[in-house]
């Protein structure tokens, strides 16, 4: 069968594409086979890389990004916006993030509560705090501390009520400390940091006492003794019938127990892996932005960020190993640009289009000038 010239054009037109697109992957493979970077810690000004597979997206909400859970049909592709993700999804605190990789414990902390959704707001005013250590250290024996244990959890350690109360001991109940070592990347090392996490705790008796007062206005002395004798005859009550009384004990040692420990940490650990800081300050040589009118009388902005050689390699290495990831640009902790890129980034500058605030992009731009100029001068 003969071809039509038009076919035969077609098919050379598409032999030289993927004779070009050979070339091109060979091209890259070849300069990128002897580059391995290593692991930079965060500085003021970084890009920070977010593969398809972190499980995590960004996205952008009044004109800042925030890192938010993705759901699982949203694993391929990353929400652009803020109307593409369930509104009670939580929202990862980047600042606190990018101090993980510092290194940071009080910061980890944070951001182990928010990755497991213990809410700072559970917290209650007082806090009562209990480390788990004088805990497990109340329940071995320590009789000093198993007497004031007992006192603010307003029931023995073996499940029965103490005979005296305070509005306090009900309301607030204690808050654990529970400290979850985790395999931080800090640089090109890895650490272990110790994050502390907080927790409420009460015990099913003194949370149904608490309701049983919330459902009163202004509650009288005598109307509070006989909600805590209530309550307090039904647990009895149900000793008797089951032949035991509440594990106290055991539900306290159960929040820092060694397997809750390490489901505290999968998950930040595994993402702070999968979060790489790919350029940071020592790798940037400037910064510029034009601003233009957008829709709806909106300014919008590009920004073009020019790297050095090594910032060069390492965008383009991470770009060639991971396509469709997300780039995230932060300043001093603040998110302002996160574009899902899709090429090779394998050029000298970087272009950021339409950012939604200027003010953010004009500090971020003289910051960066300014470092980039300390740097000389130094």
């Amino acid at each position: 069968m003969k071809l039509r010239p038009s076919a035969k054009v077609g098919l050379m037109a598409l032999g030289t594409i993927v004779v070009v697109w050979a070339a091109t992957v060979a091209y890259s493979s070849l300069r990128l086979s002897g580059f391995n970077p290593t692991r930079v810690e965060p500085g003021r000004v970084n890009i920070i890389a977010l593969p398809r597979e972190a499980g995590y997206r960004v996205i952008v909400s009044n004109g800042i990004a925030h890192l938010v859970e993705a759901g699982d049909d949203q694993k391929l592709e990353s929400p652009d916006s803020e109307q593409q993700v369930q509104r009670d999804a939580p929202r990862l605190p980047i600042r606190e993030l990018l101090q993980s990789l510092q290194g940071d414990p009080k910061a980890l902390g944070k951001l182990t509560m928010a990755v497991n959704k213990m809410s700072e707001d559970a917290i209650p005013p007082n806090p009562v705090v209990w480390s788990a250590g004088d805990v497990e250290k109340a329940i071995k024996g320590d009789a000093a501390l198993k007497g004031r244990l007992e006192r603010d959890l307003l029931m023995t350690l073996d499940g029965r009520p103490l005979g005296e109360f305070t509005v306090a001991a009900i309301q607030s109940g204690i808050v654990l400390e529970i400290p979850v070592p985790t395999e931080v990347p800090v640089g090109s090392e890895t650490v272990t940091v110790v994050a502390t996490v907080q927790e409420p705790f009460r015990t099913d008796f003194v949370s149904r006492v608490e309701s049983r007062i919330a459902e009163k206005f202004n509650p009288t002395t005598e109307m509070l003794a006989g909600f805590y004798r209530d309550e307090a005859a039904k647990v009895a009550k149900q000793a008797a019938e089951t032949g035991k009384w509440p594990d106290v004990a055991g539900m306290l040692r159960s929040r820092y127990s060694s397997s809750r420990i390490e489901s505290l940490k999968r998950v930040p650990q595994e993402l702070l892996e999968m979060v790489d800081v790919v350029v940071s300050d020592a790798h940037l040589t400037g910064a510029k932005f034009h601003a233009y009118d957008g829709p709806n009388k909106r300014k919008w902005c590009d920004v073009k960020l020019s790297v050095t050689e090594e910032g060069r390699m390492r965008l383009w290495k991470y770009s060639n190993r991971h396509p469709g990831f997300q780039l995230l640009l932060t300043v001093d902790g603040v998110a302002i640009a996160a574009p899902r890129i899709r090429t090779e980034l394998a050029e000298r500058e970087v272009t950021l289009t339409r950012l939604p605030s200027e003010v953010l992009v004009s500090d971020a731009v003289d910051l960066i000038n300014q470092t980039v100029s300390e740097r000389k001068s130094s």
